[in-house]
């Protein structure tokens, strides 16, 4: 609550001479100021460090974070990472409000294991990525049935009414019965969402 400017830059300096759970609940406090002046801080913390440190900056970048953030957590999300670390940096993804976030997820899934990826294709649902509607929908149409499992999850939050004859086409060339249900499903969600019920 203390409204001095000098307040953040005094709390960063002292964040390498705590202990980590000191270092992480100052993290929190450091996000609750909203002063723009911790985000190298925190950036810092979420590259590397002891996981209880790192997890609450990762955690902090989905409220704090800019574009400048996007490379640290996706690298995060890599297997190695572990998975606090990944979950971490899977949910701040989700909610970050930087402008091309939705574009750096996207080229970042060409290159990450199908396992990440199937996590990645989430992370554009639950940010109602519409501008991921075509990619999705070749994920979707593609043999890797967990890929194109995620992509119908993601294609019914995100497809719009007039992506409905694609995602028809998609559903009747699908061989696999649990891609069908999920086809169906993403056919119904995004059919809810024409205004003239006729």
């Amino acid at each position: 609550d203390v409204r001095d400017p000098k307040t953040t830059a005094a709390l960063v300096a002292e964040l390498d001479k705590l202990p980590p759970p000191q270092q992480a609940a100052l993290i929190s406090v450091l996000v609750d100021r909203g002063d723009e002046g911790a985000l190298g801080a925190v950036e810092a913390r979420a590259r590397s460090g002891a996981d209880p440190v790192r997890v609450a900056a990762l955690k902090a970048l989905g409220t704090i974070g800019r574009s400048s953030s996007l490379p640290i957590l996706l690298e995060a999300i890599r297997p190695q990472s572990g998975t606090a670390v990944a979950e971490a940096a899977l949910a701040s993804l989700s909610r970050m409000a930087a402008p091309d976030a939705n574009l750096q997820i996207l080229k970042t899934l060409a290159s990450v294991e199908p396992a990440t990826k199937v996590r990645l294709i989430g992370v554009l649902g639950e940010r109602k990525a519409e501008s991921a509607t075509g990619e999705l929908m070749k994920l979707a149409a593609g043999a890797d049935l967990e890929i194109a499992k995620a992509a119908f999850r993601a294609l019914g939050l995100v497809a719009s009414p007039a992506d409905l004859p694609r995602l028809i086409a998609l559903a009747i060339a699908a061989r696999d019965e649990a891609v069908k249900s999920l086809a169906d499903r993403a056919i119904v969600t995004t059919s809810m969402k024409v205004l003239e019920p006729e």
